[in-house]
């Protein structure tokens, strides 16, 4: 009767090992579908590598579009002070009237919101 009530370990132990195998090689799958996932998306044209430069490209149409208005370069008071003998830094500003700055940023949100 007592041989009935005894678990069999070998088969435990067996079952236990295989199932960390194919639990293993399971991560494994998953983790070389998410990398070619990734290398896919980076490669393909029109996804993450060309929404990059579309803020390059509307910067430069902004600048574009203020040219005309006056350009004066001051002292940018948010960078760190210079050290002896050095200049320090400057950054461009761009005085343009009000209306036109309104008519601008109305245009900008128009495009954002279509």
């Amino acid at each position: 009767m007592a041989r009935y009530d005894d678990l069999n370990t070998k088969m435990i132990a067996y079952w236990a090992v295989l199932s960390i195998i194919i639990l293993v090689v399971l991560l494994q799958l998953l983790q070389a579908l998410c990398f070619n996932m990734v290398a896919w998306t980076e490669q393909k044209p029109g996804r993450v590598g060309s929404e990059l430069k579309v803020p390059e490209q509307v910067k430069s149409d902004q600048l574009k579009s203020l040219d005309g208005y006056k350009k004066e370069r001051i002292v940018d008071e948010s960078a760190p002070p210079p050290e002896k003998g050095q200049e320090p830094a400057k950054k461009d500003v761009i005085y343009i009237p009000i209306q036109r700055a309104e008519e601008i940023i109305l245009k900008e949100l128009s495009a954002q919101g279509a």
